[in-house]
């Protein structure tokens, strides 16, 4: 054959390979877009134009189910095993109908040859799911956690399976959470969300005594939880693991040594979080700081509601305890007897006042306090900055002027 020759011949089966790649790209396109219409008829038609993809046969399978031939759904699954066996959609397919059946024994070969031939999260999912089912408690565990090793974007699906086996939550941690970042992070959030005391606790003690740089957010948010529900306790040491660290801007608390307040020269601006102090959002009033004393500005418009907290903060305090709070202030436009005052009273509702200072008022900086007694139950408390009309006096307007809070033991 001449050189001319060869090349036509070369150009000619170049020509004919693009044509068989272009032909089975668009049945190939055809096949899905007939598979997507979800229809019996056009799924059958997917798999005849493409009969070696196992989840054309796994969707019709579940289109027969559905349309109660389980029998035509069995064999479909079974031809997607033949057509692709080292897939795992099918395997766990077969194992859950499999299940369905009444045949254990083949049910559990499915799904463990499903997570044999893909290590990734949805076989040990299926098989944790399976023995939760089977009410196998020690093979559920082993695969919960081998799922959560996966660490997958979602895991509330496997968390909440965790929490309904028998001890689920105080079981989680120790035998479904791996000592992984993420999933520690995820895991906090997600008691964050349901709001469970002891285990949100010491997950939270435990994540802030080694943090990571993602962690400060959802650390944050469980110590706010903690302290929503009255968990003191709970709270106060993650907020002194992260004040240790540096991580959050207040000093670290210790109630017996009657350190209790936080941030009480103001110089760091309000955190808003865990026991820092707590800018409320009230119309009409407005909250800033100044450096140079260093001080909190608390303004009012005169349109601020006739009773409201305009800053506070979590105490965590001993029981059964004599305390002293001492401040300075001085206002601009706000006189003595207008309703601006301190007060203490128990951090859950129905706790009841402690005790409220004398009325704020005065142009010059002048000191202040109140004295108070702890009951003798565990003692969270918040202290708040209260405004509330006086009869016979119309709404503030001007500005108080607040430092040098002070909390400690007294008489």
């Amino acid at each position: 054959m001449t050189g001319r020759g060869t090349l036509r011949l070369a150009a000619a089966l170049a020509t004919a390979a693009l044509g068989a790649v272009l032909y089975w790209s668009l049945r190939l396109a055809y096949a899905d877009v007939l598979s997507s219409r979800g229809d019996r008829e056009s799924v059958q038609r997917a798999v005849h134009l493409a009969p070696a993809s196992s989840g054309y046969r796994a969707r019709l399978s579940l289109l027969l189910d559905a349309e109660g031939d389980r029998a035509a759904a069995t064999a479909a699954l079974q031809d997607a095993l033949a057509a692709s066996p080292l897939e795992a959609a099918p395997w766990i397919a077969l194992g859950l109908r499999r299940e369905t059946a009444g045949d254990f024994a083949g049910a559990e070969h499915c799904l463990l040859e499903a997570a044999r031939l893909d290590r990734t999260y949805d076989p040990r999912w299926a098989l944790a799911n399976y023995y939760f089912r089977r009410t196998d408690w020690e093979r559920f565990w082993f695969w919960a956690r081998r799922a959560a090793e996966m660490a997958p974007p979602d895991m509330r699906g496997l968390f909440r399976l965790c929490w309904n086996a028998p001890d689920g939550p105080a079981a989680t941690l120790a035998r479904a959470i791996p000592d992984r970042p993420e999933v520690w992070r995820e895991y906090l959030a997600y008691l964050v969300q349901e709001g469970a005391g002891p285990p949100l606790a010491s997950l939270a003690a435990k994540m802030a005594a080694r943090p990571q740089p993602d962690d400060l957010p959802v650390l944050l948010d469980a110590c706010d939880r903690l302290l929503a529900t009255g968990d003191g306790a709970g709270a106060l040491p993650v907020w002194n693991a992260l004040s240790a660290r540096r991580l959050i801007p207040c000093g670290v608390l210790s109630p017996q040594q009657g350190r209790s307040l936080s941030n009480g020269g103001f110089s760091s601006p309000p955190t808003a979080r865990g026991f820092d102090w707590r800018p409320a959002r009230v119309d009409g009033v407005s909250i800033s700081r100044t450096i140079a004393d260093p001080s909190l500005r608390v303004a009012f418009s005169g349109r601020q509601p006739e009773l409201c907290e305009v800053l506070w903060q979590y105490l965590p305090l001993v029981p059964s305890t004599r305390y002293r709070l001492a401040f300075e202030c001085r206002t601009s436009g706000i006189q003595a007897g207008a309703g601006l005052r301190w007060r203490v009273a128990g951090a859950l509702e129905g706790g009841g006042t402690w005790a409220e200072s004398a009325d704020l008022g005065g142009e010059n900086w002048s000191p202040g306090g109140v004295s108070f007694q702890t009951p003798p139950h565990p003692a969270l408390a918040r202290l708040a900055l209260l405004y509330e009309r006086r009869p016979g006096t119309t709404r503030i307007q001007g500005a108080a002027w607040l430092r040098g809070l002070k909390l400690g033991f007294g008489p």
